[in-house]
């Protein structure tokens, strides 16, 4: 967040054109809602910075897990995790599966950052884990039944992820579980 608002700065006190004069907040709401040129160029990158900054900023650690024989699953599984509250005990694991931009984006989201480091909650993406032979005949996509690997594959990264960490206690921490579409089904294993 920190490099948004320093690029926003920035755009405004160019727009404003004189080293004399202080940028204030009307020049900027001006400056922004007047749509200036450099507002249309340099908004959409320093909104990308901002957002990722945030995740840049925690250390990130990776785990990829090996298809064991008889899993549907036809290559290794990637994850990697972040822990906003730093090395306070984590009481949870916010997993989000990634599925696309739309809701990978939650992983790091400013918002949900803060959410996390409030309540002691571990950031994990899994990364997209296709199956060698799904069960909708579309290469790519996952098999959502975990007893048919990705299960194993979740709880062993956790492990990992956690040992790595410093955070053992991930691996038994509760859930929070974040995806669309088939990965709806692949969590209502995990409460059935």
């Amino acid at each position: 967040m920190i490099a948004a608002t320093s690029l926003i700065a920035s755009i405004a006190v160019v727009a404003d054109h004189s080293p004399t004069k202080k940028t204030n907040i009307s020049s900027m709401a001006t400056f922004f809602y007047d749509g200036g040129p450099l507002m249309k160029r340099f908004l959409p990158v320093g909104l990308l910075l901002g957002s990722a900054s945030a995740v840049a900023q925690l250390h990130q650690y990776k785990a990829t897990e090996i298809p064991r024989a008889g899993e549907n699953i036809a290559q290794p599984c990637d994850y990697q995790a972040s822990f906003p509250a730093g090395h306070r005990a984590v009481k949870a694991a916010w997993v989000t599966y990634d599925r696309g931009p739309d809701i990978t984006r939650y992983y790091s989201d400013p918002d949900v950052l803060a959410f996390a480091k409030r309540n002691d909650v571990a950031m994990v993406l899994a990364i997209q884990c296709p199956a060698s032979e799904p069960e909708t005949g579309e290469k790519g996509e996952m098999d959502m039944n975990p007893k048919h690997g990705l299960g194993r594959s979740l709880f062993s990264a956790l492990n990992t992820l956690g040992t790595e960490s410093g955070h053992p206690e991930l691996r038994d921490a509760k859930l929070i579980l974040l995806g669309f579409s088939g990965t709806g089904a692949y969590f209502g294993h995990f409460v059935a």
